[in-house]
């Protein structure tokens, strides 16, 4: 009896050993493609388009946002926005003060929500936020470079613990390289305009 305990706690530990190792292989695939892909894009729509695909392949992104904010106009952009499957084009702003999103842009502290009673301390859930009654499981990570927050990620799933610290820890990895590829686009475009208008006043 106790040679078949042993045997069976080693089978066990050889199971959660591979688990971890396909696991861990998952996320170093997924950081490598995710640095390919923010080296390689400066269109913003396709860039956070590439990410909802490559966060998909590893959890469950069916529904996917990215918010940008401003602190001088205390609102915040949605410039993605897949809603079960279904790309929304997000128009109105929405203000960093009582959303869900604009909490953790304030606060950069990430959110991770796995059933009905982690959502209860947020009562008030703005457009734009996790307002969609079957959501369950969500995923709300700050994109910061250092110590500030430029804007927001979130994915979020109808099933109850859908995401866990680690899958948490991955996101908020993959925000923080999409925030440098954010600002890296931004100067690019602000670049451009300017060398338009320079040439501009030379003609």
């Amino acid at each position: 009896v106790a040679a078949a305990a042993d045997v069976a706690a080693l089978v066990v530990r050889n199971k959660n050993a591979a688990e971890e190792a396909r696991a861990r292989s998952q996320e170093l695939r997924l950081m490598l493609e995710t640095a390919r892909a923010l080296a390689s894009e400066r269109d913003l729509r396709r860039l956070f388009h590439r990410l909802h695909r490559l966060l998909g392949g590893v959890l469950d992104a069916s529904t996917f946002w990215v918010a940008l904010g401003s602190w001088e106009q205390g609102l915040m952009t949605i410039p993605y926005c897949v809603d079960h499957y279904r790309v929304l084009d997000v128009v109105e702003p929405m203000p960093l003060q009582g959303s869900l999103c604009g909490q953790v842009f304030r606060e950069g502290v990430p959110l991770l929500m796995r059933t009905p009673e982690d959502w209860k301390p947020y009562p008030v859930i703005m457009h734009g936020d996790a307002n969609s009654e079957d959501v369950v499981s969500a995923l709300v990570v700050p994109m910061s470079i250092g110590a500030r927050t430029i804007g927001v990620i979130s994915v979020q799933s109808s099933r109850a613990h859908a995401y866990s610290e680690r899958d948490r820890d991955l996101v908020v990895a993959v925000a923080e390289q999409a925030a440098i590829a954010v600002e890296n686009s931004q100067a690019v475009v602000q670049a451009d305009q300017r060398a338009r208008e320079l040439k501009l006043l030379s003609e």
